[in-house]
């Protein structure tokens, strides 16, 4: 099978993510790519198809909240 495969960079670009947030959803298995080397990632275009084809709320409800800082007003 010869699919097209992206970077980490592309594959941010077509989810409209930072390329950290998806080379976070790599490490953490949520979208399935292999590694090539010691800090480059490979996804299959076909593979990132499925999975912006999932239903939008089931990858949406897994992403963590932002972090809240505190601040004081004085």
């Amino acid at each position: 099978m010869n699919d097209e495969l992206l970077t980490a960079e592309q594959a941010a670009e077509r989810l409209q993510l930072h390329a950290d947030t998806v080379r976070r959803l790599l490490r953490e298995g949520e979208i399935p790519g292999r590694k090539v080397g010691k800090r480059q990632w490979r996804i299959s275009a076909a593979v990132l198809r499925e999975y912006i084809e999932k239903e939008p709320v089931e990858w949406a409800v897994k992403q963590k909240p932002p972090k809240m800082v505190k601040r004081t007003v004085r």
